[in-house]
């Protein structure tokens, strides 16, 4: 996956920069500034928005990202993005669309306004983009930074929508998940799952050992025990519990809340601590915790849950 625009955080770790490219976007959000925007995409104006030009197909979708070459590299599970109206298409593409160039995944959207009318009252309603990926953690980062960035830009959708066969997740109520079909074009699942009953859903908690969660440089994520960034069950753990910030020198780790602390060498923190790849911090103590460790390229922590109540060496 390409990096992320490497945006400058705070060094407080109250704030961080925006998750999504700063290009110039149109205005006002009107249905002719969205026509606009769709007939740039295809055309080298795109790059306005730090856009390669879109691909036309026949089925009026517009195809960004790298082309897909090989149908098996794709993962199962993809990511719709809601949107039920042009102007609400543009204050969600003026987003979305810069931010999924800088990941480099695959991605479609509508390729005229008569698409997302004919959607309106179908089980294709809402599903104005659509993302792919290669790889759960890949699935993950992308999620996580299309909802920062959503609600950041304020496009927080004001009504609780639905999307048939999908799995909403998210703050920004735009956001949904389910498994794809096969190379071959078969559905993997039967009609309205959104994934096949055997197959471990990649937002669930995380129940083993020894998983990976990638945080690009000036991106945030909190975790607890809720969908947040990242999710893990423990009652000892709270549904907020830490904010880690990922900065160049490391990870820049603050108690979020919690009931029963965050922990590093022995310590429970009250102030934002800065740690290097190599280093630990522990979420609660004792039975049910969990201790996390600060990894270097590519830019990722490690999650092992321990009954210890300091973190490991």
């Amino acid at each position: 996956m390409t990096a992320f625009s490497q945006n400058p955080a705070t060094s407080n770790g109250e704030r961080v920069s925006p998750p999504y490219s700063t290009h110039t976007l149109l205005e006002p959000d009107t249905e002719a500034a969205a026509l606009a925007l769709l007939a740039m995409l295809s055309t080298s104006e795109a790059t306005q928005l730090g856009c390669a030009p879109y691909r036309p197909t026949a089925g009026n979708w517009l195809y960004g990202g790298p082309a897909i070459t090989d149908l098996n590299a794709i993962l199962g599970w993809k990511l719709h993005i809601w949107a039920d109206s042009m102007a609400d298409w543009l204050q969600v593409a003026q987003v979305a669309l810069p931010l999924l160039n800088q990941l480099g995944l695959p991605h479609k959207t509508i390729a005229c306004a008569d698409m997302l009318a004919a959607m309106d009252h179908s089980v294709q309603e809402g599903k104005a983009f659509t993302v792919y990926t290669t790889s759960v953690a890949e699935l993950k980062t992308c999620l996580h930074a299309l909802d920062m960035a959503l609600m950041v830009a304020g496009c927080k959708h004001p009504h609780r929508v639905h999307i048939t066969g999908d799995k909403a997740i998210g703050h920004s109520g735009r956001l949904f998940y389910r498994y794809d079909r096969d190379a071959q074009g078969a559905y993997r699942l039967n009609d309205g799952q959104y994934k096949p009953q055997d197959l471990p859903d990649p937002f669930a908690y995380w129940p083993v050992e020894s998983q990976l969660a990638q945080l690009p440089v000036g991106y945030m994520m909190i975790l607890g025990r809720q969908y947040t960034g990242a999710g893990l069950w423990s009652t000892r753990i709270s549904r907020c519990h830490a904010r880690v910030e990922r900065q160049e020198a490391g990870l820049l780790v603050s108690d979020a809340g919690s009931a029963n602390g965050v922990w590093t060498e022995g310590q429970r923190i009250d102030t934002p601590v800065l740690l290097v790849p190599g280093q630990t911090f522990t979420l609660a103590s004792g039975d049910g915790s969990a201790t996390l460790m600060v990894l270097a390229a590519p830019q990722s922590f490690n999650l092992n849950n321990t009954n210890s109540p300091t973190p490991r060496p």
